[in-house]
């Protein structure tokens, strides 16, 4: 699907824009739904076609696509950790505490 999302919208756009993730939400909840709203004896249609005629139709629902449906959620940048006060009474510190993890029992 990707392939061709990248040959009728440009491989940079699909590349940097197009989450392979939500595109492959949005297909299984399509697949599902087509699945039980369509009969089998109509998928045949997809069977009796050239690999030419398959890809041209693959090509024209791909230029359909609203590609803002699929966008990619950009991370903003990490904010870094405080560094440990220094308390001259207790000067060590240890290394479960300066990774932020929980102490044990």
């Amino acid at each position: 699907m990707k392939a061709v999302l990248r040959a009728e919208h440009g491989e940079q756009t699909v590349a940097t824009a197009v989450s392979g993730y939500y595109l492959a939400g949005h297909l299984m909840r399509t697949y599902h739904g087509m699945m039980i709203a369509i009969a089998d004896d109509q998928w045949h249609v997809f069977q009796q076609m050239s690999d030419e005629q398959f890809l041209r139709t693959l090509q024209q629902l791909a230029a359909k696509v609203n590609l803002a449906k699929f966008r990619k959620n950009k991370r903003g940048p990490k904010k870094p950790k405080p560094k440990p006060v220094y308390d001259p009474k207790h000067p060590h510190v240890s290394t479960a505490k300066l990774l932020g993890g929980a102490t044990t029992p």
